[in-house]
């Protein structure tokens, strides 16, 4: 698998919670986009765990299982 982060947008990020009373957006400084590819299958799965703390409670690594499930350190995820 092939995997791209990026900040370029073929239009500026903005963000969409944040509208002054025009209507107007904010712009979306420091906004990433990820993308990934690979070869052709019929099925993938992909999970995306997000730590909005993690200074605070530093997260621990997920496991690969042997048949490539993924499962989170406290084994919330499988």
């Amino acid at each position: 698998m092939k995997t791209e982060t990026t900040d370029q947008f073929f239009y500026p990020a903005v963000n969409w919670l944040r509208a002054d009373d025009k209507g107007v957006f904010k712009p979306y400084a420091n906004h990433w986009h990820f993308t990934a590819t690979s070869e052709k299958a019929q099925v993938y799965r992909f999970a995306t765990i997000i730590n909005t703390h993690a200074l605070k409670y530093p997260a621990k690594a997920p496991e690969i299982l042997s048949d490539g499930r993924i499962k989170q350190a406290d084994g919330s995820l499988k």
